[in-house]
């Protein structure tokens, strides 16, 4: 019978002899078992007939899914454990849940727990009858109490079993408010004190007996073990283990147990500590990280001077120090195919013809949903969307951190976006310079004239824009980039104005009324179905250019930078109307759907066979 067979409901005929025989076998493998998933390998291989063949009847079956349950905990009750699912199968689907089980599958738990001997079924067992209520009340809870403490202290038995035992019979106890929940916890802080002597123990047994004995009892005063005594083993383990994760488990157990704010807010500022001194004790890369980690944790529960001190020691560290390799990759492009786009501007008569095939040029960043695409194939590929990832900024200090394969195609977009508009942005560049090269420069006043006569645009923000052609053309490209951004924010603004979207945030209290920045612009345009491909290149790169440049992590352009600066501003440019508040809303809506096609259309340039923007004139020489 298949694992999928054993899910549906199946008929459970059977004898009262093969019941006893099974019994006798969970008996006979259990003297060995450590825990019972370890019985139930023990029954299998007992079971296992001559020809090497699994016995796997409706009875058998019942069996395997009653010894793959384990203990869970208890959503709604602090430190008490449940029978459940946990770890049982990879998706929580086998054993089915208790709450699902047919009568007649409960009923073979309830024969077979008359019939076993060994204490171990006979818990696993009888927990399950009392799980799932077939079986109730102080008498029956005391019995099952019993077992498990007789359990726990087998010194044979999986120490996590052990452990588990004693908290399960300490829930059952508060379930039932009986008095040995008093005798449970001096066994619990017995085994507690046990493992912290020991040494060497996984941090989920360590830690497993302290998350009841934190919780203050029901049925008693909190004594023998009092607070005190649970707080000071919980500080011997701490100062005992270097491991962060129990140094974390710790703190946890410690804020539970707290009285007041000043006894959790010193939990959390020992554990804030421990990361700076991990931090100092470790080198590069590793140091960062615990640094992050003892500034970020500061920062949730204000300790404002160990964060202080965590961001110092960031920022004190040398990027070299930190191990970070730079890869470079050379090769060649053929002249023609890296000045491929330069064809197209033989079909200019002017500059100024010149500049309307360059304004027509599609978005830096590529086709958005080309390039969506492709992250997802490239995160999918490597073995990045599986692990944390950090990203640093160039001082070495740490940027964000994300976990997860959604996160991480939306990193491996931002980074085809970025490659993209670095390689156009060149292209962008040169073709300026070879506009230049043949035609010479104009006056900025001819050039802002031609755009408001050919584009309908604002006069003033055309004439801005013609500034910046000239400041690029004179080899000032920092000064070219610097006056284009304005120009984006001024553009969007005016845009969004003529569309009727409310932009202005009125005065609040002291706080003085102001247009909002520019991500909120963005996410207006967005509403108006302002082009994808157009709309993620104003987001990255340019509001990440634009950062680097208002907060001063940047102080100079090089020239693909100012070009692609100056060409999203001549594109938003282009779409503002020369009054925004009187504009025509239909018309400027239907703009910000096709932008390119749109301005190429102002100046009678049509789709060619190459799917690029080509004067009427010379569309049947388009190749």
């Amino acid at each position: 019978m298949s694992d999928a067979d054993a899910q549906q409901k199946f008929s459970l005929d059977y004898t009262s002899e093969e019941a006893e025989s099974l019994a006798a076998i969970l008996d006979a493998a259990a003297v060995e078992a450590r825990e019972p998933w370890d019985l139930l390998d023990r029954m299998t291989v007992a079971l296992r007939g001559d020809d090497g063949e699994f016995q796997r009847t409706a009875l058998i079956v019942c069996v395997e899914r009653a010894f793959a349950h384990s203990f869970e905990e208890e959503a709604n009750h602090k430190g008490a454990l449940r029978m459940g699912v946990r770890f049982s199968s990879p998706d929580g689907s086998w054993p089915p849940g208790i709450d699902t089980v047919p009568l007649e599958e409960k009923e073979v738990w309830e024969k077979l727990s008359e019939l076993v001997n060994h204490p171990l079924p006979k818990a696993q067992l009888l927990d399950l009858l009392f799980t799932s209520r077939r079986i109730s009340g102080p008498k029956q809870a005391s019995g099952l109490i019993q077992i498990y403490v007789d359990l726990a202290a087998n010194s044979n038995l999986d120490p996590y079993y052990r452990a588990s035992c004693l908290r399960r019979a300490w829930s059952v106890a508060r379930q039932y408010e009986l008095p040995t929940e008093r005798d449970l916890r001096r066994a619990l802080y017995a085994m507690g004190h046990s493992l912290a002597i020991r040494g060497d123990v996984p941090p989920g047994i360590l830690l497993r007996p302290f998350e009841s004995l934190v919780v203050p009892p029901r049925t008693d005063d909190f004594i023998d073990p009092t607070r005190q005594d649970v707080r000071e083993l919980l500080e011997k383990i701490r100062a005992d283990e270097a491991s962060m994760i129990v140094q974390e488990g710790v703190t946890d157990l410690l804020v539970d147990l707290a009285e007041n704010a000043d006894e959790i807010a010193e939990a959390r500022r020992v554990l804030a500590a421990a990361y700076l001194d991990t931090a100092s004790a470790s080198q590069g890369m590793l140091s960062m990280h615990w640094l992050q980690t003892a500034a970020q944790y500061s920062q949730a529960y204000g300790l404002t001077d160990l964060r202080d001190k965590a961001v110092r020691d960031m920022q004190s560290i040398p990027p070299e120090s930190l191990g970070m390799e730079s890869h470079v990759f050379d090769f060649t492009l053929p002249m023609h195919i890296q000045d491929g786009r330069l064809r197209r501007y033989r079909w200019s008569r002017d500059l100024l013809s010149a500049l309307e095939i360059w304004l027509a040029t599609d978005s830096p960043t590529g086709d958005h949903e080309a390039n969506v695409e492709q992250s997802r194939e490239l995160s999918r590929s490597g073995i990045r969307q599986l692990v944390t990832r950090t990203t640093f900024e160039a001082n070495g200090l740490p940027l964000r951190t994300s976990v997860g394969p959604e996160q991480a195609e939306t990193e491996e977009l931002e980074r085809v976006e970025q490659i993209n508009a670095r390689f156009y942005s060149l292209l962008l560049a040169r073709e300026l310079d070879a506009i230049k090269q043949e035609y010479g420069v104009l006056e900025p006043g001819l050039i802002a004239a031609h755009f408001v006569r050919r584009y309908g645009c604002n006069d003033e923000l055309g004439q801005e824009f013609a500034e910046c052609l000239s400041l690029y053309w004179e080899g000032r490209y920092s000064d070219a980039g610097r006056a284009a951004f304005p120009l984006i924010e001024a553009a969007l603004r005016g845009t969004l104005w003529s569309l009727g979207s409310p932009l202005f945030r009125i005065q609040t209290g002291d706080a003085s009324g102001k247009f909002p920045a520019l991500e909120t612009y963005l996410t207006k345009l967005e509403e108006h179905e302002f082009d994808p491909s157009w709309l993620r290149c104003l987001r990255n790169p340019i509001a990440t250019l634009r950062n680097a440049l208002a907060h001063g992590h940047r102080f100079r352009l090089e020239s693909d930078e100012a070009a692609l600066l100056i060409r999203c501003a001549g594109l938003l440019v282009l779409l503002t109307p020369p009054d925004a508040r009187q504009a025509d809303r239909d018309s400027i809506a239907t703009r910000l759907v096709d932008p390119i096609g749109w301005a190429a259309t102002q100046v009678e340039m049509v789709r060619g066979w190459s799917r690029v923007w080509v004067p009427r004139c010379t569309q049947a020489r388009s190749q």
